[in-house]
């Protein structure tokens, strides 16, 4: 029985802590979930400031109209095609997705 509850404790710590990614495009409007619902640079840096985690940006120009600041804990990661929700910092292409 003891080694049951460690075990179900250990899974909801982790499902609790389980970062997901933030998806950027640039003029986007959307809640940041996927490509197809990508946030804009500003909304997703202040959305992972507040739940930590990774920040996916896909090819393209970004000027933000303020300094934008990158909590600890927070990575953000460009050279996406934007496309491909399953994309992974690994399986970027910067040289043909500038992102800037």
């Amino acid at each position: 029985m003891k080694t049951s509850f460690c075990c179900i404790l250990a899974i909801l710590f982790v499902a609790l802590h389980a970062q997901s990614a933030i998806y950027v495009k640039p003029g986007a409007t959307g809640g940041g979930t996927s490509w197809a619902d990508a946030a804009d640079l500003e909304a997703a840096l202040a959305q992972a400031q507040l739940s930590g985690g990774d920040v996916y940006v896909a090819k393209g120009f970004y000027q933000p109209k303020a300094t934008l600041m990158i909590a600890n804990g927070v990575s953000v990661y460009g050279g996406f095609a934007g496309v491909d929700s399953g994309e992974m910092p690994h399986g970027r292409d910067l040289a043909n997705n500038e992102t800037l």
